[in-house]
């Protein structure tokens, strides 16, 4: 009798845990990928409220209009394909990215940094472009490691556009 109600317990308790494991996994996903056609899963109302706190809650002007995934490849070293969350304010004239990591046929929302890894500042990191429409992000390597930047220039200067400013920041979530 024990026994069996200890099996019992083990089966919930193991039960539990699968399940917080893939409510953590999927908690961050972002969208699913077919093919070329990404589909966003995620609440967007919400995404482009969690956007205007956090980085614009005293612009009035500033409201997401679009959100969209995005791949592009590298530039700089290498060419890598990467995948990032746009979202564009119109009347502002912003842009701003956030690093999508592809697992199979999801792309997740990255929200802690795993410190092991090189490249965490990028994956963690939202950077705004604002400006002229070829003030767009871009992701360039630059000895081995990874940065945002608004321009298509491997080096990231954005400075030879007049009407072009970058920001990074990184939100704890």
């Amino acid at each position: 009798m024990k026994i069996e109600y200890f099996k019992l317990i083990f089966l919930i308790l193991f039960c539990f845990s699968i399940n917080s494991y893939l409510y953590a996994q999927d908690k961050n996903l972002f969208a699913t990928v077919e093919k070329d056609d990404y589909k966003i899963v995620a609440d967007t109302v919400k995404y482009k409220s969690f956007l205007k706190k956090y980085f614009y809650p005293n612009e009035e002007d500033v409201s997401f209009d679009k959100i969209s995934i995005k791949k592009q490849y590298t530039v700089g070293e290498r060419k890598e394909l990467y995948y990032f969350i746009l979202a564009e304010s119109f009347k502002s004239n912003i842009r701003l990215a956030s690093w999508l990591e592809k697992e199979d046929s999801k792309l997740y929302r990255i929200t802690e940094a795993d410190l092991n890894n090189k490249n965490a500042g990028i994956t963690v990191s939202y950077l705004a472009c604002q400006g002229q429409s070829s003030c767009t992000p871009n992701v360039s390597i630059i000895e081995g490691e990874k940065y945002w930047g608004c321009s298509d220039r491997a080096d990231l200067a954005c400075g030879f556009m007049e009407d072009c400013k970058a920001s990074t920041m990184i939100i704890s979530e």
